[in-house]
């Protein structure tokens, strides 16, 4: 950059430059977690970053388009949505600042497997109807086959309601 200055004679002296460095943002430190539809991004924060930038896909290597990208923004808790179940996807994560976007680091996760939604689907009114009479039971039911705890019954008992099976 050039830069030159104008005095009150509205005469200018001789350009002078200017070298402006800096540094790009760095990459924040990331812990993810894969649920069955989605993943939840914890991000660090920097000095030096504005937000970040996420990418996501099935195929690597990841390609960096506008199709694939999936967040950009301030947040540091970022969740991935509509994903599918049990799915490779392949993750390039950048910082960007008011200069522009920094080196991507890549990760790949795997989301979880539905065994909850598997063994509902795979029981038949007849195995609900012969072995239990309501929905708690049912709830249990699914529990014991999917090796589930007990903490997890009442969102068995809303997957069952919400599947019609019972």
């Amino acid at each position: 950059m050039h830069v030159s200055a104008v005095n009150v004679a509205f005469s200018s002296g001789a350009a002078a430059s200017l070298t402006i460095n800096r540094s790009l943002p760095a990459t924040p430190v990331i812990e993810m977690i894969p649920s069955v539809d989605n993943i939840k991004l914890s991000l660090s924060s920097s000095a030096n970053r504005r937000g970040t930038v996420v990418w996501v896909s099935t195929s690597d290597p990841i390609v960096m388009t506008d199709v694939n990208q999936k967040y950009k923004g301030e947040s540091l808790s970022i969740t991935l949505d509509g994903l599918l179940p049990l799915t490779r996807y392949y993750l390039a994560v950048a910082a960007y600042d008011a200069f522009g976007v920094g080196y991507a680091v890549y990760y790949s996760v795997t989301t979880l497997k539905d065994s909850i939604g598997d063994t509902i689907n795979n029981l038949s009114t007849l195995d609900l109807t012969q072995e239990v009479s309501n929905l708690d039971e049912s709830a249990l039911l699914v529990s014991l086959r999917t090796g589930k705890n007990q903490r997890d019954i009442l969102s068995i008992k809303q997957a069952l309601s919400g599947a019609g099976i019972i």
